[in-house]
């Protein structure tokens, strides 16, 4: 089972509480529930949310919860979420957007564990979807929805006018794929990764 090929960063790079955070177990069950699968589920991607200017760590952002409620409000019972974020705002905070999200909709939300992958590494809006392409390209994912705010939604999704594939082209050196609005008020994309996604990065917290 390809388990771990599409995760780049080093183990230390998320932690919760000061502890990195054991991604293969974190994704275990779901992983292990896909491969068991015989019709491929719907994957619903979720970035995280967190304040740039952020002094006092957040557990999960309010943001951050309003997009997992939505996502699961949107779902259809065959679903995959993705949750992606790192410990990002401010330096050094002890919360990993991620594995906040996951628990929150576990708890909360009572969404099962095998139905949630984190990617915990995630540190930019751009490789949210760079390592969700990467997710995807290994299990085989044509498409993917994107569930977020209608700020980055409009961002993801007219990335002309919104800068968004500038930013990619000179961040990333590549254009990140196709999205296309799935619903007037932009809380849903569409979402078909570019083949190279599976390029390496220079951060190194999230390559």
């Amino acid at each position: 089972m390809p388990t771990l090929r599409w995760i780049r960063a080093p183990a230390s790079a998320a932690t919760t509480n000061g502890q990195p955070i054991a991604t293969g177990e974190e994704n275990r069950a779901a992983l292990h529930r896909l491969q068991a699968l015989l019709k491929k589920p719907t994957l619903i991607v979720v970035p995280g949310f967190t304040p740039v200017k952020t002094t006092i760590p957040i557990q999960l952002h309010e943001v951050s919860q309003r997009r997992v409620r939505t996502a699961l409000e949107q779902a259809p019972k065959n679903r995959l979420f993705l949750f992606s974020g790192g410990n990002v705002h401010p330096e050094g905070t002890p919360y990993n957007e991620a594995y906040e999200m996951k628990q929150f909709a576990m708890r909360s939300l009572e969404v099962p564990e095998e139905e949630i992958v984190i990617d915990p590494y995630a540190r930019h809006s751009t490789t949210n979807l760079r390592n969700a392409g990467r997710f995807m390209k290994v299990f085989g994912f044509k498409k993917a929805t994107i569930v977020t705010s209608f700020d980055q939604a409009f961002y993801y999704g007219f990335q002309i006018i919104s800068t968004f594939e500038l930013r990619c082209r000179s961040e990333l050196g590549y254009s990140l794929g196709e999205m296309k609005a799935l619903d007037l008020d932009l809380s849903r994309l569409s979402f078909s990764p570019s083949d190279d996604v599976d390029r390496p990065g220079d951060d190194p917290l999230d390559p």
